[in-house]
């Protein structure tokens, strides 16, 4: 019975075990409102059956009980349509926690055929025949097919407000979604240019690190050579200045100096002697 079920409404068992439970709740409201109505009608026959009354009388009594009837069915359209409300409400708020979006389709709830095979479908289930009288809920490409031939007939002005809402919503977001793509392309298009002009000028320095780097080895070597050559230079000034004759009378007299100086040493020590011998 629960796999029928599942397959006459296309859903799945938990959907369609709550779906049968409102009905049998709304079946269960509806009595109790036809019995309040019966019970109305019920005491006013038993007024007209207890006495004689003029046709004034009657006219307030069937007025009176068909005043109480239209109160009756007033609470039960307004009952359906709070009780409708709240269901609702439910499942939105469900739907809310997983991120999704419910949509109700009008156009549903105005198709009599749909209405019908409801009907039909809370008859069986409240009669619990064991065999399924074959409806539209059993086939939902049926139910589909019905439903988009009703809804050009009665697709509301909410919903095509709605749409063109939805559709505005949309165009914002993508013109928004533009903006700051574009402006990002733009921050990128600069940053990229300050990364390219950083580069560069890290090459220049690089380079000009080169160029001094390669100077200072260049005057290292120029340094180099120009001491050897200073070297030779010395060297060559002191042999032709050993070969001048300044030098050689220069020798002569630091060598005459030098025999004078060793020979007044020598007396000095030959003096001291003679002494110590005395």
């Amino acid at each position: 019975l629960q796999v029928r079920m599942e397959e006459e409404l296309a859903v799945n068992s938990s959907h369609a075990f709550s779906l049968c439970q409102y009905l049998a709740y709304s079946r269960g409201e509806r009595a109790s409102r036809v019995e309040t109505v019966k019970d109305v009608i019920s005491q006013q026959s038993k007024k007209i059956k207890e006495a004689h009354y003029t046709k004034e009388e009657v006219k307030r009594i069937l007025a009176t009980t068909s005043n109480l009837v239209e109160i009756e069915m007033n609470n039960e359209l307004i009952n359906i349509s709070h009780n409708t409300f709240l269901l609702l409400r439910q499942m939105m708020k469900q739907a809310e926690e997983t991120n999704a979006t419910l949509k109700m389709n009008l156009s549903e709830i105005q198709n009599l055929e749909l209405l019908k095979a409801v009907a039909q479908f809370e008859k069986e289930i409240h009669d619990k025949k064991a065999e399924r009288t074959a409806t539209i809920l059993k086939d939902p490409s049926l139910l589909d097919e019905s439903i988009k031939n009703l809804s050009s007939d009665f697709v509301s002005e909410f919903y095509r407000n709605d749409l063109i809402n939805l559709t505005n919503a949309l165009q914002k977001s993508s013109m928004d979604h533009d903006t700051s793509v574009s402006a990002l392309k733009q921050r990128m298009q600069t940053t990229e240019e300050k990364l390219a002009s950083e580069a560069k000028f890290r090459n220049q320095e690089q380079k000009r690190i080169n160029d001094m780097e390669k100077s200072q080895l260049e005057m290292e070597k120029r340094m180099r050579d120009i001491s050897e050559q200073l070297a030779l230079k010395e060297a060559e000034l002191e042999k032709k200045f050993q070969s001048t004759n300044t030098y050689i009378n220069m020798q002569k007299i630091l060598q005459s100096k030098n025999a004078i100086i060793q020979r007044m040493r020598a007396g000095k020590s030959n003096e001291d002697d003679i002494e110590a011998t005395d």
